[in-house]
């Protein structure tokens, strides 16, 4: 199957609003990797970090096709839509810098 049916298979299956509550983006073996080497949260990244995630539920693997799915989302999402990805990366920075000031 080529890149373009693959990437339209999946843009049909993936339901990516709301964003994931922020309990399951911080509990993800996935976050919990990216967190040590990427701290920098953006609502565009927590879009691509959960269309990455219910990619491979859905079997694709291919980062390719993942970012440009996730470009095209973010491009064609709503104002609203953006804004409650954004919002929880505002919300995940602050978790995180109460947890880095508690923590020796």
């Amino acid at each position: 199957m080529d890149l373009q049916t693959r990437a339209n298979n999946l843009l049909i299956n993936l339901n990516i609003h709301p964003p994931p509550n922020i309990e399951n983006v911080i509990n993800s073996k996935n976050f919990k990797k990216s967190s040590r080497r990427h701290g920098n949260y953006t609502g565009f990244k927590l879009l691509r970090f959960n269309v990455a995630n219910k990619s491979k539920l859905l079997g694709e693997n291919n980062p390719f096709i993942i970012s440009k799915i996730s470009n095209f989302l973010w491009e064609n999402s709503t104002k609203r839509e953006k804004s409650e990805y954004i919002d929880l990366a505002k919300r995940i920075k602050a978790l995180l810098r109460n947890k880095k000031m508690t923590i020796p």
